[in-house]
């Protein structure tokens, strides 16, 4: 572990200590002022680090979005179905086949259906 020395004004140090005293009397043991600057400057940095910005639900309904729970977005299908521009189809979870797709196929069946 490398040595760092640190330099600080009394005021600040002071307060240092009394934040460690009042750990000390919670925690019910002594505690060292470096172990207890240490925890403070890992807590300080881990609340400061960047956190990836949560992604947002697909918006469903209404043919904006998608039921992530049913579909996902993958390779473009043989009939180029692009899903809503982008350059993806969108494919049942359960076996990857393009929904758009399905949706022809049967619209084409009851087509033969009605001719034959």
């Amino acid at each position: 572990m490398a040595r760092v020395l640190l330099r600080m004004p009394d005021a600040l140090l002071k307060q240092i200590d009394a934040a460690r005293a009042k750990a000390e009397q919670a925690a019910g043991w002594p505690i060292d002022r470096t172990a207890f600057l240490l925890r403070v400057i890992s807590e300080a940095l881990t609340k400061a680090e960047p956190k990836p910005a949560p992604r947002a639900p697909a918006p469903m309904g209404e043919g904006v979005g998608f039921d992530p729970a049913k579909y996902v977005l993958g390779k473009l299908c043989p009939r180029r179905h692009a899903y809503q521009g982008t350059e993806q189809s969108l494919l049942f979870k359960v076996n990857h086949r393009c929904a758009e797709c399905s949706k022809e196929r049967a619209r084409e069946r009851r087509q033969e259906r009605k001719q034959g």
